[in-house]
């Protein structure tokens, strides 16, 4: 498998893993035509900074295990935007109103989206989703 490949798989398994720490709006980029940085960048965003720290932590676990560290991190002390740099990868993780500030989606417009959903099993409602149904 190539780098970007692997890039791929890794995204795909970011993206899994903030889904299931409940994590809101996941999209997954392929950036390689408009920035130099990266084959791929994820964005998500969450419910809280605890939310957030959450993610950030289950994300490099999960990478750690199939042997990839971040080159990079920033944020660290951010209650609003998370930044992890796996090479290939970047994975940013926002507070939803700094998400539309910085609106890396629009810059990513016209990147093609990768479907890491495939086969993914349905996650179950959260108590205060079902209150009033």
């Amino acid at each position: 498998m190539n780098d970007k490949g692997k890039f791929r798989n890794l995204a795909i398994t970011a993206a899994r893993v903030a889904h299931g720490r409940k994590g809101l709006d996941i999209v997954v980029y392929d950036i390689e035509k408009v920035s130099p940085l990266s084959y791929y960048s994820i964005i998500i965003s969450t419910e809280s900074p605890p939310h957030m720290n959450a993610i950030v932590e289950e994300i490099k676990k999960a990478l750690k295990k199939t042997g990839v560290l971040p080159l990079y991190k920033d944020g660290e002390q951010s209650k609003l935007w998370k930044i992890l740099d796996f090479g290939g990868l970047m994975v940013h993780i926002f507070e939803p109103e700094t998400r539309l500030f910085y609106a890396l989606d629009k810059i990513y417009y016209g990147s093609r989206r990768i479907n890491w959903r495939k086969t993914l099993p349905k996650r179950k409602k959260r108590h205060a989703d079902r209150i009033g149904k």
